[in-house]
């Protein structure tokens, strides 16, 4: 037995992220995309998890809190929980040490905070996209303490991944690696075989959710441990719906 789970995923309060994406919309898109678990990993907040941990309950769903944290070196870094609650922990230390950096919402797209029926609680005066003050050194050590999972988000992409901003991926103790749904398996640089490989959508509106997802074995269904041991045994499987991951494209970019 296996189960499916998206584990990229933005709300409305990402300022990519589609006011579309509340948190009934992206439970039900998943449960549409026949998921059994998703994600939700706002860029630097975990402001909206609480909502979209009550929509995944409501439509059956098993639902992992995660942030897509930017590291001081401009690399994103996926961080997924156990619990909501050591989530909250790290995401308020992230904001509370995060410089107050204003932003426009018409360049660079409203950050509502919403409840489970959509409703906007606030708007978050910070731009989240910004890099916070800390490497993906401390952030791994950071993360590990929590008892949280570290993972190098789209590492085979241009824009905003290690190996793009570094030039390598850092030999530290990572959980895993997110490996963009868009590139096929012959592209996908051979380092990333050292690791654990997970994908997801980035979705960043509802009707993106599923277009890719990863595949983990699980008896009893999905669960925090049963991630964590598909993890340490390296058994996880890529799927993608749009994108035979076995071919090559030479024009993909």
């Amino acid at each position: 037995m296996s189960w499916r789970l998206d584990c990229h995923i933005h709300s409305c309060l990402s300022p990519c992220g589609e006011l579309t994406g509340s948190p009934r919309a992206l439970a039900e898109a998943a449960r549409a995309a026949d998921l059994d678990a998703l994600a939700l990993t706002d860029h630097n907040s975990g402001a909206n998890l609480p909502a979209l941990a009550a929509a995944a309950a409501e439509a059956g769903l098993w639902f992992l809190p995660g942030i897509e944290i930017t590291t001081v070196e401009e690399a994103h870094l996926l961080a997924y929980f156990p619990t909501l609650e050591r989530a909250a922990r790290f995401a308020a230390d992230l904001y509370g040490n995060a410089p107050p950096q204003p932003y426009d919402p018409e360049r660079q797209g409203d950050q509502p905070e919403v409840n489970l029926a959509g409703e906007i609680l606030r708007f978050e005066p910070r731009y989240l996209g910004q890099a916070v003050p800390r490497g993906v050194d401390e952030l791994v050590a950071d993360l590990h303490a929590l008892g949280a999972l570290a993972v190098p988000a789209h590492v085979d992409r241009p824009h905003f991944s290690l190996p793009a901003q570094l030039g390598f991926l850092p030999d530290l103790p990572f959980d895993a690696v997110e490996v963009s749904w868009r590139t096929p398996d012959p592209q996908v640089p051979r380092w990333a075989g050292k690791y654990p490989v997970l994908c997801g959508s980035d979705a960043h509106a509802p009707e993106q959710v599923g277009r890719a997802w990863t595949e983990l074995p699980g008896p009893d269904g999905p669960s925090w441990q049963a991630l964590v041991r598909a993890l340490r045994q390296g058994a996880t499987r890529r799927v993608s719906r749009n994108l035979n991951l076995d071919s090559a494209d030479p024009n993909l970019t």
